[in-house]
């Protein structure tokens, strides 16, 4: 669709104006298979970094559609994120990987402690968790001298959080569409 590069900045208005879109990118343009249609101008025009600062929204609902399309972009079949940035997609696989380390550190490093054990929705813990391992690799991997990341103590001491956690354990259960 020739509007993905809208919907980074659409999703990001106050709802309830913007919770249409979000709907449909998330139930329609997320799971599409053709990568390139959507996904790919979707992420090239900021949409990782807008979902990554709806990953905290009040809304629980708003909350688990951004977590799991950021997680669906970035584990789509039709993209390997750490595969050779080369042939006929050569120059959309290097945009991608720009609009992905444009994303500020800080908003992956929040989504994750913002959706720690009992600040989430049910499940969210965890798969924000899964995000933040998939950037820290991906950064460590293609982008970091040496392959060697040095992650400040304070995030290493916040991620004990998930120590005793369950998925969709006791501390994460009715928390889908509280507001706070």
């Amino acid at each position: 669709p020739s509007d993905a590069s809208l919907y980074p900045s659409i999703i990001l208005s106050p709802p309830p104006s913007s919770v249409p879109f979000l709907v449909m990118m998330y139930l329609s343009h997320c799971s599409s298979p053709d990568y390139y249609a959507f996904q790919s101008p979707f992420i090239t025009s900021g949409g990782i970094t807008s979902l990554s600062r709806l990953s905290l929204s009040p809304n629980m609902h708003i909350r688990g559609q951004a977590v799991d399309a950021f997680l669906q972009l970035t584990s789509h079949p039709s993209f390997d994120w750490f595969g050779l940035l080369e042939g006929p997609r050569e120059a959309e696989a290097r945009e991608l990987h720009r609009a992905l380390l444009s994303v500020p550190p800080s908003d992956v490093v929040n989504m994750a402690l913002g959706n720690s054990p009992g600040l989430s929705f049910p499940g969210g813990s965890h798969l924000c968790l899964q995000i933040l391992g998939f950037y820290l690799s991906w950064v460590r991997a293609l982008h970091c001298d040496g392959n060697v990341l040095r992650v400040d103590v304070s995030i290493v001491k916040a991620l004990e959080r998930w120590k005793d956690a369950e998925v969709g354990g006791a501390e994460e259960k009715g928390k889908v569409g509280a507001e706070e």
